[in-house]
């Protein structure tokens, strides 16, 4: 089952600037992402945390078209997904969650 990358209709007054509806992608057996929603709204911020494996990751290669899922990606920009993440890599930031050791 593969996911749609788009735009929403009517793109001239979006307060979104990412809609994703639905969201699942599993591999190898694995689920790591299954029936997530959610938006941006433009000028917002949004941060993605947690443990190593819970799906960070795969979340952002699924939002950019990289891999394949199932639900929906919508992005209010007029320019294709990919294209938009590799001129906007310098605003998205990835961190792993600290661990302590015992």
């Amino acid at each position: 089952m593969l996911g749609e990358i788009g735009m929403p209709e009517g793109t001239q007054d979006l307060t979104n600037i990412l809609e994703v509806a639905d969201l699942s992608v599993s591999f190898e057996g694995i689920q790591p992402l299954r029936g997530l929603s959610f938006s941006v709204a433009r000028g917002a911020s949004l941060a993605v945390i947690g443990p190593n494996g819970a799906g960070k990751t795969v979340l952002f290669r699924a939002i950019i078209g990289a891999i394949p899922f199932g639900g929906s990606v919508r992005w209010a920009l007029r320019m294709p997904a990919l294209a938009m993440f590799r001129k906007s890599w310098t605003s998205i930031a990835m961190f792993q969650s600290p661990r302590s050791i015992s």
